[in-house]
């Protein structure tokens, strides 16, 4: 037996990420062939305290064909494929937040306005939520910092 999977596409559905896929199951001898797709749906989980995000509720549903949306439900279903999907959406974002704050410093830096002087810098970066935005995850930080501003007065 052979599984394809093919065209992936990522969306939102409530408060749940999506990945609907089309699949083909060829069975080894056999001139029956089935397709399907099958929907795998988690629900994103922020731990603000430790910059993590990860998935919970781990649900698979499917269409059409019985077969190949039987037999591919047991293969997403089964402990090492479940347990490779869900470390896929396990992210720790505190190095990359880190990294965002030094190019965001040194951006700030940079910082002129026409009638001041500005002094800034932005101390940490907490996960706020996560959300889809063109088939892509994107993580949503707030900025906590300092800002100073020194207008120029008229002599």
């Amino acid at each position: 037996m052979k599984v394809t999977v093919r065209a992936v596409h990522c969306y939102v559905s409530g408060d749940r990420l999506a990945l609907a896929s089309d699949i083909k199951v060829n069975f080894t001898g056999s001139c029956f062939d089935s397709a399907g797709k099958l929907y795998l749906t988690v629900k994103p989980v922020v731990d603000a305290k430790q910059s993590h995000i990860y998935a919970s509720d781990y649900r698979i549903t499917s269409k059409r064909c019985k077969t190949a949306v039987d037999v591919a439900t047991l293969i997403a279903n089964a402990a090492p494929v479940k347990r490779r999907i869900l470390k896929a959406f396990d992210y720790r974002a505190q190095p990359d937040l880190d990294k965002a704050i030094a190019r965001a410093n040194i951006e700030i830096a940079k910082l002129s306005l026409p009638a001041a002087d500005v002094q800034a810098s932005i101390d940490s970066l907490k996960v706020s939520d996560v959300r889809l935005w063109n088939e892509q995850l994107v993580v949503v930080a707030e900025a906590y910092g300092k800002v100073a501003i020194f207008p120029r007065l008229a002599p």
